[in-house]
C-alpha cells in the first residue's frame, strides 16, 4: 500500500506489487512520502545503467549528454502529471470529506479547484521545480487557500442573502421611518441615496421570497415588468437559485442590486421623488393592511358573543293568552334584523377599541347593552313624534300664519325649523312624494340633502347610531329649505290647493255602510203636514240636516287620506257648497211626498240616491277647484257662492218680481250683483292667497256688474184693468242674474289669467 499515491505518476497505471515491495524500504507495509521521493529516481529509470556502467544523467560524453537532456525533458512531464496527480487526489479527498454537496456544487468545486491548480502547476513547470515535496505542499496549500476563500465568499453571499430574505418587512419599515424623517422639509441628496439603498434592500428581499410587491413597483413605471432594469434584476436573481459559484453569486447580487437602484430613478431638482411618494402610499396601504388583520382577529374573537346573544333571542318564548301555548317572542325577521344590528355594533366597537384584549368579551358586552339602550331611546323619541300629517302641516300653518306679513329673523328660523320637522314627520310615515316641497322646490327629491335624510330615516330602525342619524337629517334638511327660503315656504303653504279629491272604492264603502238604510234601499222621511208643499220644504230641510250630520265621519276620513294636503277650512266649504248644490238638484224632482192617513203627507227622499249624488257632487266641485287653479279659470264656483248669500232662496226658487221702471230696475239687479259679487271676491281671496290681486278683481267685478245692466231689456206682458192692455217691465230673476254675472265675470278673469285685454265690455247708457 502506498500512502497518498495510488498509481506511478509516470506510467499512469497502478503500483505493481513488485513496485511496492521495492519502494517499501523499511518493509512496515507502507510506503511513505520519503520512501517514494527516494524511488522517484528508480520509477523514472534514472539508475545506473548495468551494462555501460554509466549513470543516467552523468555529462562525461556526448551520449550522455543527449541521454540527460531527454531526461530533463522527461523530469518536466512528470512534475505536471505527479501535481495533476496531487490535484485530483485532494479533490476527491475533499468531496468525500463534504458529503453534504449537491451535484451542481461539486461540478463548481472542481472547476474551480482545477483552475487554481493549474495556475500552480503550470507555474512549476515553468521553474523547473523538482522538489516533489515543496510542490505537494505549495499546491496543498494554494488548494487549502482557495477553499477557504470560497468558503468566505460562500457565507458572506449567503448572509448577505438571507438577510435579504428574512428582513423584508423589517426593512421598509426602516426605510418608511427614515423617509418620515428626512421628509419634514426637504429630502437632500444623500438622505434620497440613503432611501435608495434602503428601498433596495427591501426590493431584493421581496423578489427574492417571490412577493415582488407590484404595486409598489408601479410607482416607478405602470409596466415595470418589461422595464429593461427590472428584468436584469430578476434575470440575475433567477439566476441566483440555480447558481454554485459563490463569486458568480456575488457578482449576480450586485448586478440585482445595481439594476434596482437604477429602476428607482434618480431625485428631482426640487427634492421630491417618485420613490418618496411610493414609499409614503405603501406604508399607507400597510398600516391600513395591519389593521384590517387586526378587525379581523377581533372579529372572529368576539363573534361567539353575537352568537350567544342570538341564540338567546331565538330561544325567548311568549305565551298567548292565559292558557295559550308557548311561541317564539320574536319572528326570523327580529331575529334577522338583530344580527345586522350586532353586526354594525361589532364594527364600531372594534373602530372605537383601545384596551388591551384581556376582558374584550365582558367590555363588548356592555356596550352593546348601552348602545341599545340610547338607540332604543333615540327611536322611541322619533315615533312619539310622528303626528298626523294633517296636524303637522296645520302646525307649520299655524307659524306662517302667526309670523304675519313682516318675517323677522327669530320667525323665519321658526319656519325653516317646523318645515324641517314636517318633512321628518312625513318621512317616518313612509311619504315620499311631498305635495308641498313639489310646488315650493320641484326637484327636491334628486336633492342630495334630501335623499340622504331620506335614507337615514327609512334605516333608522336598523341604525345603531339613531341619535346622530336624527340630527344629521335635520342638518341636511335644515340646509336645504334654507336654500329654498322661509319666504318662498310661506308663499307655498299660503297658495297651497287642495288636490282633486277622489274617494276610493274601500273608502266609498266604509263611509257609506255606516249611514243607516243607505244598503236598504230606505228613505228619509218627515213628520206629516196638511199641505204637500210644507211637505216637501221639510224634507229639503231634514235632507240638509242629514248630510251635515254625515260631515265629521267624512272629514275624518278624508283627514286620514289627504294627509298634509287636508285643508279643512277649505273641504268644509266644499262639503257645504255639495250640500247645497245637491239639494238644489233635488228640488224639483228628488224630494217626494206620500200619503200618510186621508188628508196629510211624508216628505221623503231615497238616502241611497242623496248621498250617492252628494258624494258625487263633492268630489265634481274638488276637482273643477283643481282645474280651475291649474288652467287659471275661476275656482270658485257659482252654487258655491250664492250658498252663503242672503239669496240663497230666491236663487234656488228662481223666483221673479217685475219692475217697470228702468232706473229702479238696474238698481235692482246691481243691488243683487253686489251681493253676489261680495260672496264672490271672499271665496277668491281664500282659495288664491297671497295671489289674490285686490284691484285686478274689482275691476273684473265692476266690468262683469256693468255688462249686465247693460244688457237689461224690458218685457211685454198683459196687464192693467181686465188685462186688456200690453205693458212692459223689467223681469228680475236672481237666478238669471247670478248666472249671466258669473258667465260675464268668467269671461274677463279667464281672459286676465291668459295675459289677454279684457273682451265684450260696454259702457254704462
Amino acid at each position: 500500500m502506498v500512502d497518498g499515491v495510488n498509481f506511478n505518476p509516470f506510467t499512469g497505471k497502478v503500483f505493481t506489487t513488485d513496485e511496492i515491495s521495492k519502494l517499501d524500504t523499511d518493509k512496515n507495509g507502507t510506503v511513505s512520502s520519503s520512501e517514494l521521493q527516494e524511488g522517484m529516481s528508480w520509477l523514472s529509470g534514472q539508475e545506473e545503467d548495468i551494462d555501460g556502467d554509466v549513470q543516467i544523467g552523468n555529462d562525461s560524453s556526448s551520449a550522455g549528454n543527449v541521454t540527460n537532456q531527454e531526461n530533463s525533458n522527461t523530469q518536466n512531464i512528470d512534475i505536471n502529471a505527479y501535481l495533476t496527480q496531487i490535484q485530483d487526489e485532494y479533490i476527491e479527498k475533499y468531496i468525500q470529506q463534504n458529503p453534504e454537496l449537491s451535484a451542481a456544487e461539486k461540478s463548481a468545486l472542481v472547476v474551480y479547484l482545477k483552475e487554481q491548480a493549474t495556475e500552480y502547476i503550470n507555474e512549476a513547470v515553468k521553474n523547473n521545480m523538482t522538489d516533489t515535496d515543496a510542490m505537494s505542499a505549495a499546491l496543498k496549500t494554494k488548494l487549502d487557500e482557495a477553499i477557504q476563500t470560497r468558503n468566505e465568499t460562500q457565507a458572506k453571499v449567503n448572509e448577505k442573502m438571507e438577510l435579504y430574505k428574512n428582513s423584508v418587512d423589517s426593512n421598509f419599515d426602516n426605510l418608511a421611518e427614515y423617509t418620515d424623517k428626512a421628509d419634514d422639509d426637504y429630502v437632500t441628496s444623500n438622505e434620497f441615496n440613503e432611501m435608495k439603498q434602503q428601498t433596495v434592500n427591501y426590493l431584493m428581499g421581496a423578489i427574492m421570497n417571490g412577493s415582488e410587491d407590484a404595486d409598489f413597483m408601479k410607482n416607478f413605471d405602470v409596466d415595470y415588468k418589461n422595464n429593461a432594469n427590472y428584468q436584469t434584476a430578476l434575470k440575475a436573481i433567477e439566476e441566483l437559485k440555480s447558481c454554485a459559484d459563490p463569486a458568480k453569486m456575488d457578482e449576480l447580487i450586485t448586478t440585482a442590486e445595481t439594476a434596482l437602484s437604477n429602476f428607482l430613478g434618480k431625485q428631482n431638482v426640487d427634492g421630491t421623488s417618485k420613490l418618496n411618494n411610493a414609499v409614503v402610499a405603501k406604508d399607507a396601504a400597510d398600516t391600513k393592511a395591519e389593521a384590517d388583520a387586526k378587525t379581523a382577529e377581533l372579529k372572529t374573537k368576539l363573534a361567539s358573543v353575537n352568537d350567544q346573544l342570538l341564540e338567546s333571542m331565538s330561544n325567548m318564548k311568549t305565551r298567548t293568552g292565559m292558557w295559550g301555548n308557548y311561541t317564539n317572542k320574536y319572528s326570523s325577521d327580529d331575529i334577522q334584523n338583530y344580527e345586522a344590528r350586532l353586526n354594525k355594533i361589532l364594527d364600531k366597537f372594534i373602530s372605537e377599541y383601545t384596551g388591551d384584549g384581556t376582558n374584550i368579551e365582558a367590555e363588548y358586552k356592555a356596550y352593546i347593552e348601552e348602545l341599545e339602550a340610547q338607540n332604543q331611546s333615540a327611536l322611541t323619541r322619533a315615533e312619539n313624534d310622528i303626528v298626523d300629517s294633517a296636524d303637522s302641516y296645520q302646525n307649520l300653518k299655524d307659524v306662517i300664519n302667526n309670523a304675519g306679513t313682516y318675517v323677522n329673523g327669530e320667525e323665519e328660523a321658526n319656519i325653516i325649523s317646523t318645515t324641517v320637522d314636517f318633512i321628518i314627520n312625513e318621512l317616518s310615515q313612509g311619504k315620499y312624494d311631498i305635495s308641498l316641497l313639489a310646488q315650493i322646490y320641484p326637484e327636491y327629491a334628486s336633492d342630495s340633502n334630501f335623499t340622504e335624510a331620506k335614507s337615514l330615516i327609512d334605516g333608522l330602525e336598523s341604525s345603531i347610531t339613531r341619535e346622530e342619524d336624527l340630527e344629521k337629517v335635520k342638518q341636511l334638511l335644515t340646509t336645504m329649505m334654507q336654500s329654498v327660503g322661509a319666504d318662498k315656504i310661506s308663499d307655498g303653504v299660503k297658495n297651497k290647493e287642495v288636490p282633486a279629491i277622489s274617494i276610493s272604492d274601500i273608502d266609498y264603502e266604509q263611509f257609506t255602510s255606516s249611514i243607516p238604510g243607505y244598503d236598504d234601499n230606505a228613505s228619509w222621511e218627515t213628520s206629516r203636514f196638511r199641505k204637500s208643499s210644507s211637505a216637501k220644504d221639510a224634507i229639503q230641510d231634514l235632507a240638509k240636516q242629514q248630510l251635515e250630520s254625515l260631515k265629521p265621519q267624512l272629514m275624518a276620513m278624508l283627514k286620514e287620506q289627504l294627509g298634509a294636503d287636508y285643508d279643512e277650512a277649505k273641504i268644509n266649504d266644499m262639503l257645504d257648497d255639495a250640500i247645497y248644490q245637491t239639494i238644489n238638484d233635488f228640488s224639483e224632482s228628488g224630494f217626494g211626498t206620500k200619503k200618510s192617513g186621508l188628508l196629510k203627507r211624508r216628505g221623503t227622499v231615497n238616502i241611497k240616491q242623496i248621498v250617492d249624488a252628494f258624494l258625487t257632487k263633492f268630489q265634481e266641485i274638488s276637482a273643477n277647484k283643481a282645474e280651475g287653479t291649474a288652467s287659471g279659470k275661476n275656482p270658485v264656483g257659482l252654487e258655491e257662492i250664492m250658498a252663503d248669500t242672503s239669496l240663497s232662496d230666491a236663487f234656488q226658487d228662481k223666483s221673479s218680481k217685475k219692475i217697470r221702471d228702468k232706473s229702479a230696475a238696474k238698481l235692482e239687479v246691481k243691488t243683487q250683483i253686489n251681493i253676489i259679487a261680495n260672496q264672490l271676491k271672499a271665496k277668491l281671496k281664500d282659495e288664491l292667497g297671497s295671489n289674490y290681486n285686490s284691484s285686478q278683481i274689482n275691476s273684473l267685478v265692476e266690468q262683469a256688474t256693468l255688462n249686465v245692466v247693460n244688457s237689461l231689456e224690458p218685457t211685454n206682458y198683459k196687464g192693467g184693468f181686465l188685462n186688456l192692455f200690453n205693458r212692459s217691465a223689467y223681469v228680475i230673476n236672481t237666478n238669471d242674474i247670478a248666472n249671466k254675472f258669473y258667465d260675464e265675470f268668467n269671461k274677463l278673469y279667464e281672459s286676465a289669467a291668459a295675459g289677454t285685454s279684457a273682451t265684450g265690455t260696454t259702457s254704462e247708457s
